[in-house]
């Protein structure tokens, strides 16, 4: 599996070239993710991996045809697109983004652009910390599998839930199940027979559901009582040469397997971040705030006459403590630019934490200063 990242751009060439060495050191940084990033000068691949367009912004670029058409086909292929500001620079924003890119959030490029190549690394979905997989299944069904898949996920760098190797005896098995799905921002179900007869998997997928978690359900052959909830589109079908007699993804095969989970889950989180930094825009511009990209996940709200602002910070999963540093990270540089004092929210989707995570994310926001909030509850 490789990731690719296309460079699109209008005689940029010195700064493609830093993008690209920044990239690779912050891949480096990640064991699993060596060598793996390839990069592009032309338009994206149809071939099914992840990948991300960044459109490094300039006036020349901005009315290029060439640029502007990668940024369209992306666009209409779904295709992640981040656009990249150099810091310093003479023009706006606005006057280096085609118009198709006006609402898209932008990265500002400043000391080395490192913070531009994690949020690179995290739409390509391969940030450790994000890299989070609920498995779903029947066990006396297909525990083999599972078990297969959870041991080579784990080695691929992934966060993976298995009921058998994460739930200590003697723990409230439903609010377990409740609290790691709200944790994940994918469940993979393994989609076998009498799948629908177990009251855990049918409350893991409605849970999923209401909770706007996406499935894909790796189905089995001959499988014919297929759960009604789950779209064909994600669906990965197995034949039967691909399931061994003891019921593993055949050798040949599980690595194939492999990269179709790779390449769900990272368009699944950006989905899920994307679906949130909607709903966080679209509340606060009912509340009469203007709206303006901080970072790749973070927005700049703003009441007309200045009477306010505040800075959101959107996570796709339950938050955590580097979610407090990373918007105080934010938080400071918008200060030295002068943007005056500013309220800084955390916001999650879950609205649920433990209650030991409660306690912590709440002494992490009294000690940061910085609030913590749900998409139906943050406000300027």
């Amino acid at each position: 599996m490789h990731y690719r990242i296309v460079l699109a751009h209008r005689g940029q060439d010195a700064f493609a070239q830093e993008v690209e060495q920044a990239a690779h050191a912050a891949a480096e940084d990640l064991s699993y993710a060596r060598g793996l990033l390839e990069f592009e000068s032309g338009p994206f691949s149809d071939e099914p991996i992840p990948q991300v367009v960044v459109y490094l912004a300039s006036e020349a670029g901005r009315d290029d045809s060439c640029v502007n058409h990668v940024i369209q086909d992306a666009l209409d292929y779904d295709i992640a697109i981040l656009p990249v500001v150099r810091a310093g620079e003479g023009s706006t924003f606005a006057d280096r983004l085609p118009e198709a890119l006006r609402c898209v959030n932008a990265a500002l490029w400043e000391q080395g652009g490192a913070a531009v190549a994690r949020s690179l690394l995290r739409m390509l979905g391969l940030v450790e910390a994000e890299r989070r997989i609920f498995i779903s299944y029947r066990q006396f069904e297909t525990q083999n599998m599972a078990t297969q898949l959870h041991t080579e996920l784990v080695q691929r760098g992934f966060d993976v839930f298995l009921d058998r190797f994460s739930i200590d005896p003697g723990v409230d098995f439903q609010r377990r199940l409740e609290d790691d799905l709200c944790d994940k921002a994918f469940v993979l179900l393994l989609e076998s027979d009498g799948l629908g007869e177990s009251k855990w998997v049918r409350h893991e997928i409605a849970y999923a559901h209401a909770h706007r978690i996406e499935i894909l359900a790796l189905t089995l052959p001959d499988c014919t009582n297929r759960m009604r909830e789950i779209d064909d589109a994600f669906r990965h079908e197995l034949t039967k040469r691909r399931v061994t007699s003891d019921g593993l993804l055949s050798a040949d095969y599980l690595a194939d397997t492999l990269d179709a989970i790779e390449l769900a889950h990272a368009r699944a989180l950006r989905r899920r971040r994307e679906q949130i930094l909607g709903s966080v825009r679209q509340k606060l511009c009912a509340q009469g705030c203007e709206c303006q990209p901080a970072d790749d996940w973070c927005i700049l709200a703003k009441q007309p006459g200045n009477r306010a602002s505040g800075l959101f910070w959107i996570t796709p999963r339950c938050p955590a403590t580097k979610d407090f540093y990373g918007i105080s990270q934010q938080h400071e540089r918008l200060i030295q630019q002068g943007e005056g004092v500013l309220k800084g929210v955390v916001v999650h989707e879950s609205g649920r934490l433990t209650d030991d995570s409660q306690e912590v994310m709440s002494w992490l926001s009294h000690v940061s200063g910085k609030e913590l909030a749900t998409v139906e509850t943050c406000s300027l």
